[in-house]
């Protein structure tokens, strides 16, 4: 096989306007260092020159070539300004990289970070109630399977209840009464009839535990907490609605995941559950703000 003949391709800037006549043939262009697409690009021939051998010869009025000449000399000279421009703006952009690479900014570490250092430091272990704990531990290792001592003299006393949260506590309360009274019990009509949950027994029961798990026998509640930052709690009935128990805060308390199975799961679950019972009725009084409950 021979080889293929490939024709160079002539820049147009290099193509040169041949001089002021009337006609000007193809011939003259080639000389010029037009390519045959330059020459294409000004259309059909005015005319035919047959006196030249085989095959008719092209011939064009010498304006037409000139405003062809000028209209590819401007687009080749565009075309070159925004390849020219396209290059400048990727060397820069390498530019950039590489000073940013040569010179990191300095890490700043953000406000979230240290505020969660903090909230860490001052974390309390769920059993001795001291703080010193490890990053991700809900309690010391020296505390591990031990359960909390409600008499150990370490534990501090809990702190009485704001006015605020405790005037918002006994409202959802009053609320839950009202729809606890006889005949307001509503039920929703479905295939199996459950009973309809008051809302501020539960939102009441979130606010009296103040973020934390109400068994006093927790060994660790969860570090995590939601996506709306609150903490991961669990709120449930002492005794089961479907076993005649009340929606109200008096036998509800609020669980981590942990204690939540424990209590409906565990093998010394109905112990569990008189604990949590004792522990509600306290809680609740105390947040009523009946005289002598502490």
């Amino acid at each position: 096989m021979g080889r293929k003949n490939k024709r160079k391709k002539i820049p147009i800037l290099a193509a040169r306007l041949p001089a002021a006549q009337a006609w000007i043939t193809d011939y003259d262009l080639l000389t010029h260092s037009w390519s045959p697409d330059m020459i294409f690009a000004i259309g059909r021939p005015d005319r035919f020159d047959h006196e030249r051998g085989p095959g008719l010869k092209g011939i064009y009025k010498w304006h037409r070539v000139k405003k062809t000449h000028e209209r590819l000399v401007e687009e080749a000279q565009r075309r070159q300004a925004e390849e020219a421009a396209r290059k400048a703006e990727q060397r820069r952009k390498k530019k950039q990289v590489a000073e940013k690479q040569s010179n990191p900014a300095p890490s700043q570490t953000p406000a979230l970070t240290l505020a969660r250092l903090q909230e860490e430091k001052d974390r309390r272990c769920s059993v001795c109630d001291k703080t010193g704990l490890e990053p991700g531990r809900s309690r010391h290792g020296r505390c591990e399977g031990k359960k909390r001592d409600a008499d150990s003299s370490d534990t501090a006393p809990l702190a009485a209840p704001s006015s605020t949260g405790q005037s918002e506590y006994r409202r959802l309360v009053a609320s839950v009464e009202q729809h606890e009274r006889p005949g307001q019990m509503r039920r929703a009509e479905r295939v199996s009839h459950d009973p309809v949950r008051i809302a501020a027994a539960r939102q009441a029961v979130l606010l009296r535990c103040e973020g934390r798990c109400e068994n006093p026998q927790c060994s660790g509640q969860p570090l995590d907490v939601t996506d709306n930052g609150k903490p991961i709690l669990e709120v449930d009935h002492i005794k089961r609605l479907a076993d005649g128990g009340r929606d109200h805060p008096v036998q509800m308390v609020a669980l981590c995941p942990n204690c939540h199975a424990m209590k409906g799961r565990g093998r010394h679950r109905k112990a569990l559950q008189a604990t949590l019972l004792a522990v509600a009725q306290q809680t609740h009084a105390r947040w009523q703000g009946v005289v002598g409950v502490v």
